[in-house]
């Protein structure tokens, strides 16, 4: 779990510095498309700073609100299916969002540990 304003952060999962490219999409009810056109205008692009199984760090240009909910893919490098999850917007920083995971398949998070384990190994 993660401790904002007291100086000492706690998390839950060890974060590991990593730089993927994500596309996500605000939950946002009044912004659901209206047809398959209107779908790539609100799927926006990200990139993550680091990451853990229970979150992530990402830089983007669409402004995020603490509390929004997203909708987010991204790719590893390790290939395989793309990695999804529903994450809220724990946090809001000058230079990105920090997300945490509400939601994801069980065997995204054990995709992603085990990518995250290639990037920085644990003693």
């Amino acid at each position: 779990m993660e401790t904002i304003g007291s100086g000492a952060e706690k998390r839950e999962h060890p974060r590991h510095p990593v730089k993927i490219p994500v596309t996500f999409r605000r939950m946002d009810d009044n912004a659901q498309p209206r047809s398959l056109k209107d779908l790539p205008q609100q799927i926006k692009s990200a990139q993550t700073l680091d990451s853990s199984v229970g979150g992530m760090f990402v830089v983007c240009e669409e402004p995020l609100q603490k509390g929004d909910l997203v909708s987010l893919k991204l790719g590893l490098p390790t290939g395989g299916p793309p990695f999804t999850a529903f994450a809220e917007v724990a946090w809001m920083g000058p230079s990105g969002a920090g997300l945490k995971f509400l939601a994801v398949k069980e065997q995204d998070v054990q995709r992603l540990e085990d990518f995250l384990k290639t990037v920085a190994p644990q003693a």
